[in-house]
């Protein structure tokens, strides 16, 4: 199969959150939402490939679940992912705080597909 490095059961805490997910389509359920603040000068094109080459060491990052239509559920690590990339620049904005929480929430009821890779934003 082109694009798999490799193929693994899920273990029974991720059969655990699988059947979570597919009974409460909450997509908030599980989720986790990390933020930073960079102080000073920050280089985008830097911090970008930062991001790109932790997928990269990191087969975890690079991990989907399949079960749809398969008699027993599996992780899928794919050969390589590219991380979904926005910037924005919110230096006119007037309320930059309020802004990012509003962001942060649309983005946790977005939710992921945990089939389709990144599992990560």
């Amino acid at each position: 199969m082109r694009g798999v490095a490799d193929i693994y059961p899920l273990t029974p805490a991720q059969l655990g959150i699988l059947f979570d997910a597919l009974r409460d389509p909450d997509p908030e359920l599980y989720f986790e939402q990390v933020r930073f603040d960079l102080v000073g000068g920050v280089e985008l094109s830097e911090l970008r490939r930062a991001w790109a080459e932790t997928i990269a060491h990191h087969p975890a990052l690079r991990t989907v679940w399949l079960w749809d239509g398969m008699d027993d559920p599996v992780q899928v690590v794919r050969t390589a992912v590219e991380l979904p990339w926005t910037e924005l620049d919110w230096r006119a904005t007037g309320a930059p705080h309020e802004a990012l929480e509003e962001l942060a929430l649309a983005d946790r009821r977005r939710g992921f597909d945990l089939a389709h890779p990144p599992v990560a934003r």
